[in-house]
Formats: C-alpha cells, structure tokens, sequence
C-alpha cells in the first residue's frame, strides 16, 4: 500500500518538477544554457591526460609531443570539424632547426678540478645555425675555441626600468662572460 502511495506521489509531482525544470531552462540566456551544458569533468579529462608525465614533457619532434598531437586530431575529428593541414590531415608541417650539441669546455689556468659536465655544470648554445654541409659529405665537427679571463655577470640582465644592471661597471672586452641560466 505505501509502496502504491509513493509511486501515486511521484507519478503526480513528476509533472510539476518537469514544468519547473521548463520554466528555469527558458528563463536562463543562451550564454548561460552554454554554460550549464558545460561539465567540470569533460574540461579536466583532457587537460590530465595533456599534462601528463606520461608524454615525456611533449618536447618539440619528440614522442610525447606527437602522442599529444594525435591525441587533439582525435579530439577534433570527435566534434566532426574537418581537416585543414597538410595533405588532408590536421596536421602542418613545420621545418624546425634544432641544435643538440656535443658540448665541451675545458677551463685551464690554474683550475685543478674535475672538467665540467655539459647540461650538469654548464650549458651553451649559438644564436645561428650552422650551415649543411654539401650534399653526401659528413657534418664537419664544429670546434669553437676561445681563451680570456672569466667575467661572471650573474644572470647577464640589463634592465634600467628594474634598477637592475649585471653589467654595470664591468669592461667585458676580450673576456669571456660567464651567467647563470633562467631567471633570477
């Protein structure tokens, strides 16, 4: 009999929670029915996944960052949008020049220490790239030297608006500036 009683009472409201629910859904703007469309979880499912260790810090040309690529074309073809890349696809292709070198620094002058790691203790780097070689002739090694008194300058910045001059005072003319790496 209770059992009866209650499916009579939900039966009877079910109209009433219906037309109210009607009632604030016509009431709301289209820019707030947009809004409650949105779920926290379909936000957060991807932006977990993109973030995560599993795809190596998606580095430029590396394996984490064409799982994260093939990971967004899927999303794309998901919402039905086509294609507008290269031969089709989602994708572009984006000649890149990178630079990965076999860095190392031999510091003499009355040093007795173990010579510096490349990446662990130091780090260097040119703002050009080198030119390719001729057509089949290997890479020819690439040997910088330079000598002079060690100048360290802190993290190199000059920037008057900051009150802030690394190089302030300092003659940097045949020395070889040594700074620390990031930002203060």
């Amino acid at each position: 009999m209770i059992r009866r009683f209650e499916a009579a009472l939900l039966a009877g409201l079910l109209p009433v929670f219906s037309l109210h629910a009607q009632r604030a859904a016509a009431s709301l703007t289209p820019g707030s029915r947009v809004a409650a469309a949105i779920r926290a979880d379909a936000i957060w499912a991807p932006l977990r996944f993109l973030s995560s260790d599993l795809l190596e810090g998606r580095g430029t040309g590396a394996r984490g960052g064409d799982v994260a690529a093939q990971y967004i074309a899927s999303q794309f073809m998901l919402m039905g949008l086509e294609p507008a890349g290269d031969n089709g696809t989602f994708f572009h292709e984006v000649p890149i020049v990178t630079l990965v070198p076999d860095a190392q620094l031999h510091v003499t002058g009355g040093v007795n220490a173990p010579p510096p790691r490349y990446r662990d203790d130091f780090v260097m780097w040119s703002e050009q790239a080198p030119a390719a070689p001729p057509a089949g002739q290997p890479s020819p090694e690439q040997v910088q030297e330079a000598s002079g008194e060690l100048v360290f300058v802190g993290f190199g910045i000059a920037a008057p608006e900051w009150q802030w001059d690394d190089y302030k005072g300092i003659d940097l003319h045949g020395k070889i500036v040594v700074v620390l790496v990031n930002d203060p």
